[in-house]
């Protein structure tokens, strides 16, 4: 996974940041840092970073309180968050913490809106003194992307919004407890997040031992290890390349029979070496029952590859 910093232009050079399965695919201030005095050594001079709260493959959230201390030293670099997807998740109160170092001042917010011409710049509105609700309006012929927003929260309300999104967040450990019930099937890539949750089938069946009630409410399944624990490679010890590429190879078989059906919208990614196959359950129309039909055809397809492999 790489994370985009661009630098000098005359060089056309955008170099990435390579992050790690270890740490969830986050990246980290020790990467930024080393990075930029890597480019700095060549002569180059990096001047915009993107971080991010939810990459689109993984969910992935970079640790933002290590990189605001390696930005402190490098005050020139832009750094913008892509928050695309999972930013919606920080009207919620339990996500505030997400954002605590980022810069959310109004003012920021209007500078980003405003396109003052010059003959309209003056000391008062300058400092801060007085607002200029032009910038709260459509301005100047710009297309005024806020009152999208406005009418959002019109129709749900904030109280909306919150049950809204936790009952997506909801759907989606229901869907990552069902999986970890199958861990002879299944392995969860990376940290479940935001009703994202990425898995792959195993290279090789491993035994099924049914889970009692509680085991899968808590979504520890048949493998009570945390799902860090449970690294590529997919089993629980080394496999060989061969049998990557075999998980690889039934993984997409699995996708590819359900993404025929059009019964479920699931996507196909790479994880590290790794074919995964991503399920969302983030949809105005989504439902549990929806997500449980979805879990039991993943279960069929790959209980059924299995079978034709003699396993």
């Amino acid at each position: 996974m790489r994370r985009l910093l661009k630098i000098d232009l005359v060089s056309f050079e955008i170099p990435g940041i390579t992050t790690e399965k270890s740490n969830d695919f986050a990246l980290t201030g020790d990467q930024l840092r080393a990075k930029i005095e890597e480019l700095h050594a060549k002569g180059l001079h990096p001047y915009y970073l993107t971080v991010t709260i939810g990459t689109t493959n993984t969910c992935a959230i970079d640790d933002f309180e290590s990189i605001a201390q390696v930005a402190k030293d490098y005050p020139d670099i832009w750094i913008h968050c892509d928050a695309a997807y999972a930013g919606a998740a920080l009207v919620l109160p339990e996500y505030h913490h997400l954002a605590q170092h980022m810069s959310l001042k109004r003012r920021d917010l209007t500078d980003a809106l405003s396109i003052t011409p010059a003959y309209l710049r003056n000391q008062f509105s300058d400092s801060g003194l007085v607002t200029d609700y032009r910038d709260w309006q459509i301005p100047l012929g710009r297309r005024f992307r806020s009152l999208k927003i406005w009418f959002v929260i019109r129709t749900w309300g904030v109280e909306g919004l919150h049950q809204h999104i936790r009952s997506h967040l909801r759907l989606g450990q229901i869907f990552t407890d069902l999986v970890r019930s199958r861990s002879d099937l299944f392995t969860i890539l990376v940290q479940p997040r935001f009703a994202l949750t990425v898995l792959a089938v195993n290279p090789r069946r491993k035994q099924h031992h049914q889970s009692g009630g509680d085991e899968n409410i808590h979504g520890t399944g048949t493998d009570p290890r945390p799902y860090e624990l449970q690294h590529l490679p997919l089993g629980a010890e080394e496999p060989s390349s061969q049998e990557i590429e075999q998980a690889n190879e039934i993984t997409k078989e699995v996708y590819t029979a359900i993404d025929a059906r059009k019964d479920f919208f699931l996507t196909a990614s790479v994880v590290g070496d790794t074919y995964a196959i991503r399920v969302v359950s983030a949809n105005p129309l989504a439902a549990e029952k929806y997500v449980r039909e979805v879990f039991g055809q993943l279960v069929e397809e790959a209980e059924k590859a299995f079978q034709r492999r003699g396993m």
